[in-house]
């Protein structure tokens, strides 16, 4: 029988959680484009331009804010904070019909910071020796729902609406994420500051 030590054991939880996580956001990435132009009225590409500068704006803000929060008061309610936004967005994307509420909603992407959280969980729980091969360990699940979600939200988009579809996204994920983060999750120490620096490679330019 395989044996597992508690840091193993972290690193399979969160590649739960990073594959359910990418599942909800794979699910979105589907739809999203349908969903801009099912709307009041259609959409140029000048105002998609606008909605996706703002939130690229609004997620920069939040991978700002993060690493901070994160050093205070630990990844684990940095993960819930993270799906509990996320989900909203994904809900609310249900329910746009106007380039004023896509636009809007996206403030709600500060909180789309699971992806950095995730790697920065893996400080506490890994070596630096270490470090890299866990990182491409969460590549599998990020590939496994990238073949799966698109498949599991057009399929639930044609037997529904696109709309209910996206709903549905956007409400099991937090039922189905949060219980693993709560109870699964093993709480680590706080993330040294030097530690989330040495994630990733760093380029010289």
């Amino acid at each position: 029988m395989w044996h597992f030590d508690k840091n193993q054991r972290a690193v399979g939880i969160l590649c739960l959680i990073y594959g359910i996580w990418h599942f909800g956001t794979n699910w979105t990435t589907t739809l999203i484009s349908f969903l801009q132009w099912d709307t009041t009225e259609t959409l140029s590409i000048v105002d998609l331009a606008y909605i996706q500068a703002f939130g690229s704006l609004c997620n920069a803000v939040g991978s700002l804010a993060i690493g901070q929060m994160t050093d205070s008061i630990g990844p684990k309610i940095m993960f819930l904070f993270s799906t509990i936004l996320t989900s909203i967005y994904f809900v609310g994307l249900g329910l746009c019909r106007t380039w004023i509420t896509f636009f809007l909603l996206q403030i709600l992407r500060v909180g789309y910071q699971l992806d950095s959280t995730a790697e920065m969980y893996l400080a506490t729980v890994t070596t630096e020796r270490e470090r890299t091969g866990a990182l491409m360990i969460l590549s599998i699940p990020q590939a496994i729902s990238m073949f799966f979600a698109p498949i599991v939200g057009s399929r639930i988009a044609s037997y529904t609406t696109l709309r209910a579809s996206q709903m549905i996204c956007g409400g099991v994920m937090p039922i189905v994420l949060i219980p693993v983060v709560l109870f699964l999750l093993p709480t680590t120490h706080s993330i040294p500051r030097l530690a989330t620096a040495k994630l990733r490679p760093q380029a010289n330019f």
